[in-house]
């Protein structure tokens, strides 16, 4: 798997924050797309992603490097460090979860079905740092998703729901009081995106807690469902 490594290096350096599709991966070395996807899923210990698809099954999964994977000189290196942390840390946060969860109590009717899937598995097995960045690459699949659009953090918000020519809207925003809750949303989704999002996928350092994280969850699900509610708009 060391050229794939090399391959996302060299996206990264060439172009920060680009997409690269699996299926490429897949066409440039030839190799298995299980394998593609299982190394991709291993390396998700390292904050190597900025981003990602949340399930890489899809023909349009995508992975897109971040600025850590330049902290490793090479593929070796970044196994070792995924080895040395994984087990330990695992252990710590499952049995973390389970002192605290009879407290905390099931919280999954909270959540939207997108969320209750990969993001709150990764809760109960301890990845509290994977569960919340999950919950909001969901989040931003699926405004994707609804709104035809390829764009990414702040543009993808910006184009999705402008007020000018939105592809979705939260409200009638041929009125004053519409045109303020479709830019109240845009804002907290752009805070989402840059205070929860992208400090979780740069580095492996977090404060979060059970009840944090497990907060996390809920609010990503609240915002999971404005957008489910939101209004298609015709581009015609």
């Amino acid at each position: 798997m060391k050229p794939i490594f090399n391959m996302l290096v060299h996206t990264y350096r060439a172009e920060p924050d680009s997409i690269l599709y699996l299926r490429d991966i897949e066409q440039e070395f030839h190799y298995p797309r299980v394998l593609i996807n299982r190394f991709a899923e291993f390396l998700y210990d390292l904050p190597f992603f900025g981003g990602r698809s949340t399930d890489l099954s899809l023909e349009d999964a995508y992975v897109m490097p971040s600025e850590s994977i330049l902290k490793y000189r090479t593929m070796a290196d970044a196994i070792e460090k995924v080895k040395s942390r994984r087990e330990p840390l695992k252990k710590q946060r499952v049995e973390d979860y389970y002192r605290i969860q009879p407290a905390l109590g099931d919280f999954s009717f909270l959540l939207h079905t997108r969320i209750a899937q990969i993001p709150l598995k990764l809760y109960h097995d301890g990845y509290l740092r994977e569960a919340v960045l999950n919950s909001m690459i969901a989040l931003f699949d699926f405004i994707r998703e609804r709104s035809g659009l390829q764009e990414d953090g702040s543009t993808l918000i910006n184009e999705a729901f402008s007020i000018d020519k939105p592809c979705l809207v939260f409200s009638d925003i041929h009125t004053e009081s519409g045109k303020n809750d479709q830019k109240g949303f845009m804002q907290i989704l752009r805070g989402a995106y840059q205070g929860i999002r992208n400090p979780q996928a740069h580095t492996l350092d977090h404060d979060l807690t059970e009840v944090t994280a497990a907060q996390y969850l809920v609010f990503a699900s609240m915002l999971m469902r404005k957008i489910e509610e939101a209004q298609l708009v015709s581009q015609e």
